[in-house]
């Protein structure tokens, strides 16, 4: 063994914990899936509050990118798709988080008595249905055909298992990143007229950062070179200007922006994001363990979380909620903060406590 690979060893045993997992890796994903809650509690009301459009910038900027990425640092790409295996560890998640979301939307809805107009309960069932078939992050009016409701972020699962595949399949090739590029590309510019059924689109757009994953794992980028406090100071002001010129970033539907410039910015502004979140991240797993340490737990249940929080933010009437605390007089930079705060820690509570369940920790493991 080269002194090079000791001194990468040494490094990665720096960071990893009993069951060999690197730390802060799992760390910079609670970082990650807790910026998707207080995301999605602050683009309800970003049109209405500055302070609300930052945090909603900041999250959206970063988190899924990230997710992306992460995966593809894991993935061995000199290994054939496993669609059984990947079919089990994304789509099956998918079926049971969607059948969940549909269940209680109908139930509360039936409890609440708050059927949109012109619509019956076998109208809203199969409105419902039909959105987790489809597998879409939002509504575009670009559907093959109409959509009453959307699934929400556990497209994400379908979008990871397209991305996964299309990255696996390119290294078959002479020229993977040419052929990668070429479906994002594909994926980005054909969303714009035609949205298609279970984020197949989001799964090509998002290809581009697993395929960065594999690349920063083959020279061990995260682990060994990612020491620099230049480095940090400069993608973090990176990440700042694609903040504060944040114009809109969703993965979930495949859009990187409306011009050239902004695709640029957010395409750059998320691998500077990522950056500073993994650099933090392996700051606090070395000075701030006890911090850190929930961060890892809250990482290594990222996707119990997601499903967890998806339910929530489909089922729960978070708007109406908002609504009146606004008729209250409360501002919407203090609600999207109590929000993010409360949301956050019921959801990992009822993750942390849903994994004590053996059925439960064998699917969303």
């Amino acid at each position: 063994m080269t002194e090079g690979q000791n001194l990468i060893r040494g490094i990665s045993a720096d960071y990893s914990n009993a069951r060999g997992r690197i730390q802060f890796i799992d760390a910079a994903k609670g970082v990650a899936i807790l910026a998707v809650i207080v995301g999605h509690s602050s683009i309800r009301l970003s049109g209405i509050s500055r302070g609300a459009s930052l945090i909603t910038a900041l999250c959206f900027t970063f988190h899924m990118p990230l997710f992306f990425f992460l995966s593809g640092y894991f993935l061995h790409c000199d290994r054939a798709f496993n669609f059984r295996k990947e079919f089990k560890r994304l789509v099956v998640p998918y079926i049971l988080t969607a059948i969940v979301i549909v269940l209680l939307a109908c139930l509360t809805t039936e409890i609440f008595g708050d059927y949109p107009l012109d619509m019956t309960k076998q109208n809203f069932a199969l409105g419902w249905i039909n959105a987790a078939l489809y597998g879409s992050a939002n509504i575009t009016g670009k559907e093959l055909w109409q959509q009453q409701f959307r699934i929400g972020a556990v497209w994400f699962l379908l979008a990871l298992f397209w991305a996964r595949l299309v990255v696996t399949s390119a290294y078959k090739l002479r020229h993977p990143g040419i052929a990668v590029a070429c479906w994002a590309i594909t994926g980005v510019i054909s969303a714009r007229y035609i949205w298609l059924p279970l984020s197949i689109q989001a799964g090509l757009s998002a290809a581009i950062y697993v395929y960065l994953g594999t690349i920063a794992r083959r020279h061990d980028f995260i682990e060994s070179r990612m020491n620099s406090v230049a480095c940090l100071i400069s993608t973090l002001l990176v990440w700042l200007y694609a903040i504060v010129n944040f114009n809109g970033f969703g993965m979930g539907l495949a859009d990187f922006g409306a011009m050239p410039i902004d695709i640029v910015r957010n395409v750059v502004g998320s691998l500077a994001g990522m950056y500073v979140v993994i650099y933090v991240s392996k700051i606090m797993c070395k000075h701030f363990q006890h911090f850190s340490r929930l961060l890892e737990k809250v990482g290594r249940l990222s996707l119990l979380v997601l499903a967890v929080h998806i339910i929530d933010d489909d089922v729960t009437r978070i708007d109406a909620i908002n609504q009146m605390l606004l008729g209250a007089g409360l501002g919407a930079f203090w609600i999207v903060t109590t929000e993010s705060i409360v949301r956050c820690v019921y959801t990992v509570c009822i993750a942390f406590c849903l994994d004590r369940l053996r059925v439960v920790r064998s699917i969303f493991s």
